[in-house]
């Protein structure tokens, strides 16, 4: 329910192999409500943690009193993440060897559409 009212969002991914390193990802999010799609991204892996399969609730799905998942509503709720802003550290790498992340933004005017900041 709160990425219904606010779309932003971010994704941390740390080096945890070597630990010296991370990858952050910060952007926004956009519930997908079209069956079509959700079905065609679905992974059979998934059935065990969705019985309902694809096919079950999907978007606003049954609340219980709390505000948690109803019982009987195990739906599937699927968002697209569209990143603006990538950090990276990795020391193994060369990349930003002083913890100081290298920061890649979104950008229009950039042929390839992300530009290094200086």
């Amino acid at each position: 329910q709160h990425l219904s009212e606010c779309s932003s969002a971010t994704f941390l991914f740390d080096d945890s192999r070597r630990g010296n390193g991370y990858a952050c990802l910060v952007g926004t999010v956009t519930e997908i409500t079209d069956p079509q799609i959700i079905r065609s991204h679905w992974k059979d892996t998934w059935w065990l943690f969705h019985p309902k399969g694809p096919n079950g609730c999907i978007g606003n799905c049954k609340q219980d009193d709390n505000g948690d998942a109803a019982d009987d509503d195990n739906g599937v709720v699927v968002y697209e993440f569209t990143p603006h802003r990538i950090e990276v550290v990795s020391n193994d790498r060369g990349v930003a060897p002083k913890w100081t992340p290298a920061i890649l933004h979104k950008s229009a005017e950039c042929t390839t559409g992300w530009k290094l900041q200086p």
